[in-house]
Formats: structure tokens, sequence, C-alpha cells
């Protein structure tokens, strides 16, 4: 028999599991290469609630605008004051 895990959209776009917001979906992300890269903006498009299981945080689908490709990184794998190389929301690189 298979089971699935406990997941629920609410509202329009935040995507929660058990209780855990994940991440609101279209929040923006920046991908800050450092260097002379250009910054990647993306959009989270997805999320995947059942790796928090497996890897202890939640995985996030980002859809670059610069190429339209799809990256999947780890939920804390965001930097949250936007200082430094790596990816970030939106918010935090400009008010980080």
């Amino acid at each position: 028999m298979l089971t699935l895990a406990s997941f629920v959209c609410y509202s329009i776009n935040i995507m929660k599991n058990k209780g855990d917001i994940i991440m609101k979906l279209g929040t923006k992300i920046i991908g800050n290469f450092g260097g002379y890269t250009e910054l990647w903006n993306g959009v989270v498009v997805d999320t995947d609630p059942l790796t928090k299981g497996c890897v202890g945080d939640y995985a996030i689908d980002v859809k670059w605008e610069n190429n339209g490709s799809t990256t999947t990184i780890m939920r804390g794998e965001l930097i949250p004051d936007g200082n430094g190389i790596g990816y970030m929301t939106e918010e935090n690189y400009y008010n980080g």
C-alpha cells in the first residue's frame, strides 16, 4: 500500500508540510556566483516536502530567468543575510 506524506497547499501559494512553512511559490531567488559572473534571477516553482525526512531539510526548485533551467537546492542553503556567494532570496540580497 502506498502512503503519502501529509502535504497541503494553503492560501494561494504557501507550501506547508505538517505545520512547517516550506517556501512561498514565486519567491524570488538570486544566485550570486561572484567575480565577473552576472547575478542569476529566478523564482521558486516547486517544493519537495518528502526530503525533510531523508536529509533534514526541504528541497526547493528554482527556475532561472537567465536561461530557463531549473536548479534544486535545499532551503538551508539560502544565505540568510544576503552576504556572500551562493543562493539567497531577493529580499535578503537587497535588504540584508
